[in-house]
């Protein structure tokens, strides 16, 4: 009796010290490429607003083969980068994601395997079909302002992403598929915005795309649940709202850009990250001026309320300030 009792002991101890079944994630990753080993594997969570710095970055090793643990902080969708390819994923802790790359030379494969394979699979593939519709936007469509083929090129793109998802439907949960329709939406509207961009290249007065304009002004320009969890969210907010701007002021203002948000309902984490996208973009860059770059950053760092922001501006400052720029 004594012995068993000192057994059940032990046996309490290791339960105790061993680490809990949800501490780690895996991820095991195949790629059959000659050059597999070159490529960068890395996981950023959706919430890094900036991708600053990645929660797992690695390698595959000289057989493309890349077996490694990795925590995240809470279950949720995170930007899964490898390098030629990316695509989002969704986790929860403790899962494993398993990933075979194929390269092809249109759209490289990736087949998903483990934990919520399926919702991942889906994800990916949808995004496949949005890729599919960019490389279709080729220079002649842009050039000979064929704005009702783009039109006919989103409603069709539009069509096959709600087929697919209606397909899918049994098999995904609706945060999944809700996620997976605004994405589809995010990545059109911004196709749109990237046209008419081009069309003001090769254009010296404005040309009128009214079908376009009415799908651009469809996007809800502050929805804080995409903007913490898209990273194509965060992308078309920018060009939607610079866009917006653009039609009021045609000068690259930060003061005047500030202005216009101010008079959006618009939540204070996306303005901040808004003007913080703006003023790298515009202002605080190493082709201007260091008078310019100076009046942004003292502006920012005043008017600023999210750490991260304030960090991405201080970090953009320091770089841009090394240049000799007068």
């Amino acid at each position: 009796m004594k012995q068993a009792h000192l057994l059940g002991i032990v046996f309490l101890f290791f339960m105790g010290c061993s680490p809990k079944k949800n501490t780690y994630n895996t991820i095991k990753f195949t790629d059959k490429e000659e050059l597999g080993s070159l490529r960068t594997i890395s996981l950023y969570d959706t919430h890094d607003l900036f991708q600053a710095k990645p929660i797992f970055e690695s390698h595959p090793n000289d057989k493309g083969i890349l077996v490694d643990t990795f925590s995240i902080s809470k279950p949720g969708f995170y930007l899964l980068n490898l390098t030629t390819v990316n695509s989002t994923v969704y986790l929860g802790k403790g899962d494993l994601l398993k990933i075979d790359f194929t390269a092809s030379s249109d759209i490289p494969s990736l087949e998903f395997n483990g934990d919520h394979k399926d919702a991942n699979q889906f994800i990916f593939g949808n995004s496949k079909i949005i890729a599919t519709a960019l490389n279709q936007l080729d220079a002649t469509l842009i050039v000979n302002n064929s704005e009702t083929e783009l039109v006919q090129l989103i409603t069709k793109t539009q069509q096959k992403s709600k087929q697919y998802c209606a397909e899918y439907k049994s098999k995904i949960n609706d945060t999944i598929l809700h996620w997976v329709q605004n994405d589809t939406k995010n990545n059109l509207i911004n196709l749109s915005l990237f046209y008419k961009y081009k069309l003001s290249k090769f254009s010296d007065t404005p040309i009128s795309t009214p079908h376009l304009d009415q799908f651009i002004q469809t996007l809800n320009g502050a929805d804080i649940e995409s903007f913490h969890t898209s990273s194509s969210y965060r992308s078309v907010l920018y060009e939607f709202h610079k866009f917006n701007f653009k039609q009021l002021s045609k000068k690259e203002d930060l003061f005047e850009f500030h202005d216009y948000l101010k008079n959006k309902t618009i939540p204070q984490k996306i303005q901040d990250y808004l003007l913080s996208i703006y003023a790298t973009n515009y202002c605080i860059t190493e082709y201007s001026s260091a008078s310019k770059r100076k009046q942004a950053y003292d502006y920012l760092m005043n008017e600023l309320t999210d750490i991260a922001c304030k960090n991405y501006i201080y970090t953009a400052y320091l770089k841009a300030s090394k240049t000799n720029t007068p």
